[in-house]
């Protein structure tokens, strides 16, 4: 499948960012491990973010999910540069 940019989500929570991510990185074929770990490592900051919305003064935590998110983000646009 084409990488497709236009899967970029708003929201960082739901099952479609995670998807994008995980089509735009390329995993297919010999790179399942490496989608599973992806997968794994939203669903991971999925739920930290659920926890941050409980738990409103956790403002550090927020910060480093944001940070982690824009390096995905940076990630992401250079590998759908580099795969067309």
């Amino acid at each position: 499948p084409k990488c497709s940019c236009s899967l970029l989500v708003k929201q960082p929570s739901s099952r479609d960012f995670e998807y994008a991510y995980m089509g735009c990185l390329g995993l297919r074929g010999s790179s399942v491990l490496l989608g599973l770990f992806v997968f794994a490592l939203f669903r991971f900051l999925n739920e930290v973010e659920i926890l941050i919305k409980q738990f409103h003064c956790i403002f550090l935590l927020l910060l480093i999910v944001k940070k982690l998110h824009d390096f995905f983000h940076a990630l992401l646009e250079y590998r759908c540069g580099k795969l067309g």
